[in-house]
């Protein structure tokens, strides 16, 4: 993960390649996982989601997030501090979240209940 980290920052104003490193992240976090029904699926749903992983990256605000947020992914998954790995996972999602509503110009549904 720290190899991915660093090859995003290295690469931080190619969006190529700069994606190529964010997407290893997220396959190595997963592969980590060591749950091949988990990583499979995974691997699927990221390739599905090719606009919006275009579009976590329009900025270069956008990159040093991803980057902070990776790093803190990072550190919360080495320390095993699962209370931690949830905060900051409700943090890049709320953020993704965010990014999603002014690209698309509407608020996202909040009336949803909690477990979803």
């Amino acid at each position: 993960m720290q190899r991915a980290i660093d090859l995003l920052e290295a690469h931080r104003d190619d969006r190529l390649r700069a994606g190529q490193a964010e997407s290893l992240f997220h396959r190595v976090m997963w592969h980590a996982a060591r749950n091949p029904a988990l990583e499979q699926m995974l691997v699927a749903l990221f390739r599905r989601l090719d606009a919006v992983r275009d579009m976590m990256m329009r900025t270069s605000e956008d990159m040093s997030y991803a980057i902070e947020c990776h790093k803190q992914t990072r550190m919360s998954l080495m320390q095993g501090d699962s209370a931690e790995i949830d905060h900051v996972m409700d943090g890049h999602l709320g953020h993704l979240e965010q990014m999603a509503e002014e690209v698309l110009g509407r608020r996202m549904r909040r009336d949803l209940p909690s477990f979803l």
